[in-house]
């Protein structure tokens, strides 16, 4: 594997074998300090290309085409209380109801998987 790293995040490139075939990982990484993006494809170094991609020699095999990362955000903080135990802090009230039980109704959690499934 090779890794190039940069202001803007970490390219790391590495060939895995899957059963009877190899993939070429591209993996783009940024973080900062709330923000965590991924932009991870994979090709095939064996195979022929039909159709245009950042390794016009390569097929592709998984990821985004047009190189858009995915981008997660920080839901919540780990602080210390006055007695030093750790706890879970919320970033933000719109995405609090992925912490746990102890951040949503249960009627909330039904409404947020019904609008993704």
């Amino acid at each position: 594997a090779t890794m190039e790293a940069g202001s803007s995040g970490a390219i790391v490139d590495s060939i895995s074998m899957i059963p009877g075939q190899r993939i070429l990982i591209k993996d783009e990484l940024s973080l900062w300090e709330d923000k965590f993006w991924i932009n991870d494809r994979g090709y095939d170094p064996d195979g022929e290309t039909d159709s245009m991609n950042e390794n016009q020699d390569m097929p592709f095999v998984y990821g985004n085409r047009r190189g858009v990362p995915y981008k997660l955000e920080r839901v919540s903080h780990i602080v210390s209380t006055a007695g030093a135990e750790l706890q879970v802090a919320p970033v933000s009230g719109e995405l609090q109801w992925t912490l746990g039980g102890s951040y949503r109704t249960p009627g909330e959690y039904e409404a947020k998987l019904k609008a993704i499934i």
